[in-house]
């Protein structure tokens, strides 16, 4: 054979080869051996379908798209090369851009000439045509209707349709085949759907006693007491899940949260003491973690409604750490930090808070207040005033000047801050802040100054 002939076989493909490199897995090398045997109208099918099966293997549908919708023309009647032409399309759907809808529309009519039920079915779901679709999986027979996928998408489509009764009783089918299946995932999801949590239970339970060390089963027995507000008990199999398994992040973090919320609910120190201890072993592992982090601010508030200040410090110090421009935990840490007598972290926090945001009125009227506790009255005036340049309804900043005017017997500017408060009060929907203001203004008739008046 000539060069030039060894060099026209080469640019020639091999359909052999490459169909042969496509069975044992190897779409990429099938694609250089097939080389442009696929180009061209007068492409053989046999070569636009192992381009087609190659892409699509290597999910470049878009790119398969072309080959197969060629190959299906030729081939009308072949049911495998619609199905894959189905598939590219749905795929190629699947990646969004505005287009996506019409390669759907496209999909689904390649799946009904490829008499892909099943295919027909999700595809009629995936473009919210719910009536149509649940019809579809309805007529599904024997096992490929009989599974809790099939039977969820039932109750789904009965959901979209405002049938909610029936859409419970098909998640009710859908556990039955889950269970049946063994499949603990979609049996955990179709009981709290169909509402029928006591039969998940009931089965895990047997499960469980048979087999008290399986880690999966402990987990979502766990996580199902959990959603139903079991925490003693959803605590109890997430510590065994825990001990069969410490790498188990989620088990950690999940223990953590049951365990405070059981612990703080039922006054169980020793739980509030383990939650704390798993929750800040988890922020460590990872802090941006937000089970974790939600435990441990929620720990911080109950610590401080229960009066342990220190505690609460400490906890939401824990946070501050992580992330100090996380608002509303810094403005607490401050508060506590304020009651301790620890004024250099506040003003610490206080200072990174304004960094982000100089003109947040509720961090500039908490920092006022700090700044006049530590003997700054003219710096805590400033800063309240400037808070009623940003936000002139603000009414702790008001009530703060207020308060600062009737300590120094300054009468001009206690009717001036009294007018605006009984005027803002009572515009306001919190009957409460206008009964203040007019306590205010009742005060002054018995005690017009304070302790630093002039008398």
């Amino acid at each position: 054979m000539s060069v030039i002939g060894l060099l026209f076989f080469f640019l020639a493909g091999d359909l052999a080869g490459a169909q042969a490199a496509l069975k044992a897995g190897q779409p990429e090398q099938a694609l250089e051996l097939l080389g442009d045997l696929a180009d061209g109208e007068g492409a053989a099918v046999e070569a636009l379908l192992v381009s087609g099966k190659a892409l699509v293997a290597l999910r470049e549908y878009e790119g398969a798209i072309d080959p197969l919708l060629r190959a299906a023309e030729k081939a009308p009647e072949n049911k495998e090369i619609a199905r894959l032409a189905a598939w590219a399309c749905w795929g190629t759907a699947r990646n969004g851009g505005s287009f996506a809808r019409a390669y759907l529309q496209d999909a689904l009519r390649y799946a009904r000439l490829a008499e892909a039920s099943r295919m027909t079915a999700d595809l009629l779901f995936e473009l919210g045509t719910y009536d149509e679709a649940m019809k579809a999986y309805s007529s599904l027979t024997g096992d490929e209707r009989e599974t809790s996928t099939v039977w969820t998408r039932i109750a789904q489509c009965n959901a979209a349709l405002g049938k909610e009764d029936e859409a419970r009783s098909a998640y009710g089918k859908a556990l039955d085949a889950a269970i049946a299946a063994q499949d603990l995932a979609a049996s955990f999801r179709a009981a709290f759907a169909a509402k029928q949590t006591g039969k998940l239970l009931a089965w895990l339970g047997k499960r469980i006693d048979e087999s008290p060390e399986d880690l999966m089963l402990r987990l979502h027995r766990g996580y199902a007491r959990e959603g139903l507000g079991m925490w003693k008990e959803a605590a109890e199999d997430l510590k065994v899940a825990y001990r069969l398994e410490p790498r188990h992040v989620d088990a950690r973090r999940r223990l953590a949260r049951c365990l405070m919320n059981y612990g703080t609910r039922e006054q169980q120190y020793a739980a509030i003491d383990e939650a704390e201890t798993l929750a800040r072993a988890a922020l460590k592992h990872d802090p941006r973690d937000p089970i974790s982090w939600e435990t441990i601010r929620w720990l911080a508030g109950w610590s401080w409604a229960n009066r342990d200040v220190p505690r609460s410090f400490a906890l939401l110090g824990v946070l501050h750490a992580i992330d100090p421009t996380a608002r509303d935990v810094a403005l607490n840490y401050c508060a506590m930090a304020r009651r301790l007598g620890k004024s250099a972290e506040a003003e610490a926090a206080f200072v990174r808070l304004l960094e982000v945001d100089s003109e947040d009125n509720d961090v500039l009227n908490d920092f006022a207040i700090l700044k006049d506790g530590m003997g700054q009255e003219d710096a805590a005036i400033e800063m309240w005033e400037r808070v009623l340049e940003i936000a002139p309804s603000d009414l702790n900043a008001l009530e703060n000047l207020f308060t600062k005017a009737w300590e120094r017997g300054d009468h001009a500017r206690m009717a001036e801050y009294l007018a605006r408060g009984l005027e803002l009060s009572a515009a306001g929907p919190n009957a409460g802040l206008a009964r203040r203001w007019a306590w205010f203004r009742n005060r002054l008739r018995w005690v017009p100054g304070g302790h630093g008046a002039e008398r």
